[in-house]
C-alpha cells in the first residue's frame, strides 16, 4: 500500500469500543476520540506522526493505515487505532522503541524504553581495568615458545566475572579433523551482563593430537584467544625503564655497580637500553 507523503496531514482515530486518546502535554491530560497529525517520516514498519497543535510525537504501525485518499485536503486520510492498542509519545532526545518488527508481527502495544547503554559494556570496562598481568609461563612440549594457558587465564578472570556479574557462553560452529591429528575448531564466545546484554567473538582455533583429546585442545585455543583479545590480558605489568632513570642507571653500572638483574626484575627495558648496560656491565666485570 502506498502511504501518505510526508507532511500529510491524518486523522488518528480510536475504533468502537477502545479507549480515548490519553494525552499528556505540559502536566495537562487531553482526552479524546480524535486527533489531527502530520506525517513527520516513514521506518520500515512505523510511521512518525506529530500531533497538531500540541509537541507531541508518536510512532504509528504502517498496517495501522489505509488506502491513499483522491483529495487529501478535504478528506485527510483517517487511522483507524485499535481496541487494546495505547499509542505512547516519542521523545526523541530521550526514548526509542524496541524491535519495532515485533509491533507489526505481534500487534503488541508502542512502549518507550530509556536509552541506556548495554550493561556488558561497563562491566567489561572494569574487568579490564582489574585484570592483573598473566605472563607467558607455560611453554610446549619441545620448547620452542612459551605460552599462556588457559587455566592460568581462567583463574585470572574468574574472581573478576564472579565480582561484576559476567558469565561466558560457547557455541561450536564448525569442527574439522585430518587423518594427522590435526582439528580446527571454530566457536562463538558471548559475554553476558545480568541484563541481559552480550557481546560475543568468534574465534578458530588449532591442535595436532593423533587422541582423543584434539577437540578439547583446539577448543581451549580458542578460548585462550577470545579471552585474551576480548580483555586485552597484558603479559607483563612492570613499568617500562624511563630515560632519565636509563641514565642514572647506566652510570652506577660505569661505577661498578650491580645492578642488571634488580632491574630486568623491576622494570621493562629497551632493547636498546638493556644492550647499552649489559655492554657496560661487561666491560666492567672484565676489569
Amino acid at each position: 500500500m502506498e502511504l501518505p507523503a510526508i507532511g500529510t496531514t491524518v486523522i488518528l482515530c480510536k475504533r468502537e469500543g477502545a479507549e480515548p486518546f490519553d494525552w499528556n502535554y505540559n502536566n495537562a491530560a487531553l482526552t479524546a476520540t480524535e486527533s489531527s497529525a502530520k506525517i513527520i517520516s516513514h521506518s520500515q514498519t512505523l510511521v512518525l506522526v506529530q500531533l497538531d497543535g500540541i509537541d507531541i510525537k508518536c510512532n504509528i504501525p504502517k498496517r495501522f493505515f489505509t488506502s491513499k485518499g483522491s483529495d487529501l485536503k478535504a478528506n485527510p486520510p483517517r487511522i483507524s487505532i485499535p481496541v487494546g492498542f495505547n499509542i505512547a509519545p516519542v521523545d526523541e532526545a530521550e526514548t526509542e522503541y524496541k524491535n519495532p518488527l515485533n509491533i507489526e508481527q505481534m500487534g503488541t502495544s508502542v512502549v518507550p524504553t530509556t536509552k541506556t547503554t548495554p550493561l556488558i559494556f561497563s562491566k567489561i570496562i572494569k574487568v579490564m581495568k582489574e585484570i592483573k598481568a598473566i605472563g607467558k609461563n607455560q611453554t610446549d612440549a619441545e620448547k620452542f615458545f612459551s605460552f599462556r594457558g588457559i587455566d592460568d587465564i581462567a583463574n585470572g578472570l574468574h574472581p573478576l566475572f564472579q565480582n561484576n556479574g559476567i558469565f561466558m557462553t560457547t557455541e561450536v560452529l564448525s569442527h574439522q579433523t585430518n587423518g594427522v591429528g590435526k582439528t580446527i575448531v571454530s566457536a562463538k564466545f558471548s559475554f553476558f551482563a545480568e541484563d541481559g546484554s552480550s557481546v560475543s567473538s568468534t574465534i578458530t582455533g588449532e591442535s595436532l593430537d593423533k587422541g582423543e583429546y584434539g577437540t578439547a585442545k583446539a577448543l581451549s585455543v580458542a578460548q585462550r584467544i577470545a579471552l585474551t583479545q576480548m580483555f586485552l590480558i597484558p603479559t607483563d605489568d612492570r613499568e617500562w625503564l624511563t630515560q632519565p632513570q636509563f641514565q642514572k642507571a647506566l652510570l652506577r653500572i660505569n661505577a661498578g655497580e650491580d645492578l642488571m638483574e634488580k632491574l630486568k626484575e623491576q622494570y621493562r627495558i629497551k632493547t636498546v637500553h638493556l644492550n647499552m648496560m649489559e655492554e657496560a656491565a661487561k666491560k666492567k666485570s672484565k676489569k
